[in-house]
């Protein structure tokens, strides 16, 4: 049972950061988004990543603010949107 939870988790996060993407009209495989809360504080954390993020930065769930690179101005960080998902 607990790789079931962890499995949906993993499925759930992409999803916040797939729309945030389609809502912004890009495509989520290849835009560079991550879904963050706090983005204001060195701390802030990434509840969700897009691909791209993870293969190019190795920015994943649980990665900080200071973690990101500043040079990469393709870069969207996106507030969280619970509403919004569950709407979708």
């Amino acid at each position: 049972m607990r790789h079931v939870v962890i499995f949906c988790a993993s499925i759930l996060n992409r999803f916040f950061a797939s729309v945030e993407c389609v809502k912004r009209r890009l495509n989520p495989l290849e835009a560079y988004l991550v879904v963050m809360s706090n983005a204001e504080r060195a701390g802030g954390l990434v509840l969700a990543a897009t691909p791209k993020m993870k293969q190019e930065h190795h920015i994943k769930t649980g990665s900080r603010m200071y973690e990101l690179p500043t040079w990469d101005k393709r870069i969207i960080i996106a507030p969280p949107r619970m509403k919004l998902y569950l709407k979708v």
